[in-house]
């Protein structure tokens, strides 16, 4: 199962509700769950963290013990990001790519450095 579709069914979104969200085509959507399509590995990134973001939902979870869990981050092909270092690097090369080109009512606007654009409505924390 693609992690889109993995994480989308965690937040309990249809896929039209995740498309009209995120302002993505529904065909493109679907074309990446179904694996006809496949965006950069930071698109998918990018929007998996903002889909747990915004539906309070945990991507990976490891527990260590009962008391004490720890949270990981994943590459797309389910590599673990293990240190802050890699962290930063990811962060930083991603940053690269992906640009802010408009802020209107709480809705980001970003744009890949392929073309692609996607909306992101920006959720404030309890």
């Amino acid at each position: 199962m693609s992690r889109i579709r993995e994480v989308r069914r965690q937040a309990k979104l249809t896929q039209k509700q995740l498309a009209e969200h995120y302002d993505i085509p529904l065909r493109t959507l679907q074309d990446w769950e179904t694996g006809k399509r496949k965006p950069p590995e930071y698109i998918i990134n990018l929007l998996l963290r903002c889909i747990a973001a915004d539906f309070s939902i945990t991507l990976e979870e490891k527990t260590q013990s009962n008391t004490d869990k720890k949270f990981s981050l994943t590459y797309i092909d389910g590599t673990p990001l293990n240190t802050e270092d890699e962290m930063y690097v990811m962060a930083e090369r991603e940053a690269k790519k992906l640009v802010l080109v408009n802020k209107d009512n709480g809705v980001e606007t970003y744009r890949c450095s392929n073309g692609f654009t996607f909306k992101v409505k920006v959720m404030k924390r309890k």
